[in-house]
C-alpha cells in the first residue's frame, strides 16, 4: 500500500469514527432525557387531606406518547400504599391530586413514583428515585 492510500484510509477512518461517536452520543444523551423531579401542593399535608404531585415533564424536547406512571407512598416501618396510576402528558408532565390515608402517621413521606426513565437504570451508583418527599403534620383540633 502506497502513502497515499495509507493517508486516505487513516482519514476514511476517522470520517467513520466521527460519525460513530456522534450517533452514539446523540442516543445516549436520548436515552438520558429524563423527566424534571416532580413537586407536592401543599409541602405538608395531614393524613385524610388531599395533596397534588406534579411535574413540568421532560428536561429536553423529547415526546413521547402513552405513558402511564404509577404512584406509591411510602413511609418508614409501614407497607408502602398504592395510590394508582398517574396518565402523563406526551411532554412529560402530569397532575395528579390523590388522598392521603387516614393510616399514614406524622412525620416524613415519599411519594414515589415508577413507569419513568429513572426506572431504567444499569447500574447502582447512578439509580436514583423519581419523586418527592413530603411531611405529615400531626392533626389540628377543630377550634
Amino acid at each position: 500500500m502506497n502513502r497515499r492510500t495509507a493517508l486516505l484510509a487513516l482519514m476514511a477512518l476517522g470520517v467513520i469514527s466521527v460519525g460513530f461517536v456522534t450517533f452514539y452520543a446523540k442516543e445516549r444523551a436520548d436515552r438520558r432525557c429524563f423527566p424534571e423531579m416532580p413537586t407536592a401542593t401543599p409541602a405538608t399535608v395531614e393524613s385524610n387531606q388531599r395533596i397534588t404531585i406534579s411535574s413540568v415533564g421532560f428536561l429536553c424536547q423529547h415526546r413521547q406518547s402513552g405513558i402511564i406512571y404509577h404512584l406509591i407512598l411510602d413511609q418508614a416501618g409501614t407497607e408502602p400504599v398504592d395510590l394508582g396510576s398517574i396518565p402523563v402528558e406526551r411532554d412529560g408532565s402530569f397532575s395528579v391530586s390523590v388522598h392521603v390515608p387516614e393510616k399514614i402517621r406524622p412525620g416524613e413521606v415519599a411519594f414515589r413514583i415508577t413507569g419513568s426513565p429513572y426506572d431504567d437504570c444499569r447500574d447502582t451508583r447512578s439509580c436514583i428515585s423519581y419523586g418527592v418527599r413530603v411531611t405529615v403534620a400531626t392533626p389540628t383540633e377543630p377550634h
